[in-house]
This record gives C-alpha cells, structure tokens and sequence, in this order.
C-alpha cells in the first residue's frame, strides 16, 4: 500500500467523521440543512461529504488502484465499503529469488546434502536441490 495515499485517506476519513460527529452532538439539524440557511452547519456537511470523497479515493490509490475506482464505489454505499477493503493491494510485490541469466556458469551449494549445483540443474526459478529439495545458497 502506498503510504502517502494511505496517510490522506486516514485523515480524510478522520475529518468527515469528525464534522458528521460534530453536526449531530452540538448542532443537530432541524430540519434539511441545505435549506435552513445556516451557513456554518452547510459548510460542515460540505466539507464532511468533500473528506468521504477524497478518502475513498486516496484509499483506491493507496491500494494502487485508479481514483476513478475510488470516486466510483461510493455510490454503492455500504457495499461499495466493503469491495474497496477487499480489493488486492497491487501494490505488493512478491519475493522473488534473483536468479542470474542460463549458463551464467553460477554455481550453488545445497545446504542439506552440501552437494554444488549449476543454475541449469534448477529447476522452474526455484532455489531446491534437485537431489534432495533441500535449499541451496
């Protein structure tokens, strides 16, 4: 997960609870706030609403996700939650051994029967003794 979008997305998410927090503990609405007039409770429903975007849409980032993903699965409401925490981070990336180009003339030694292997005797990238399976250095 990329950090940085991670970061916006927490603080986002912390702002627009906090304003919709704050809307309904100090000052609950009587009736539809946009058309009550009071500026203050607008601005506070304006920026919470603006904070729930932009976190869903960091959050789709940080993931390594277009933000057009994040902008998009909102409008599924509680549902759309729930597909973005289980999206796959594409942004990890798995531990491969390096391994050094054929007939490169490297040489391994296997740890369990201490027997030296050429890198054309592995088999599939894998680092096992084909002797053994034991793990070679």
């Amino acid at each position: 997960m990329i950090a940085e979008y991670r970061k916006m997305a927490r603080t986002s998410t912390i702002i627009c609870v906090a304003g919709f927090a704050f809307l309904l503990i100090v000052m609950p609405p009587k009736e539809n706030v946009w058309r009550s007039g009071n500026l203050f409770q607008m601005a506070i429903v304006a920026t919470a609403m603006a904070a729930f975007w932009f976190a869903f849409w960091s959050y789709a980032k940080a993931k390594g996700y277009s933000g057009a993903v994040g902008l998009a699965l909102p409008l599924l409401s509680v549902l759309g939650i729930i597909i973005l925490l289980s999206l796959r981070d594409k942004t990890l990336q798995p531990n491969k051994p390096k391994i050094s180009p054929p007939n490169s003339g490297v040489q391994y030694k296997c740890v369990d029967c201490n027997k030296t292997i050429h890198e054309s005797e592995l088999k599939n990238d894998t680092l096992l003794c084909p002797s053994c399976g034991g793990h070679v250095e």
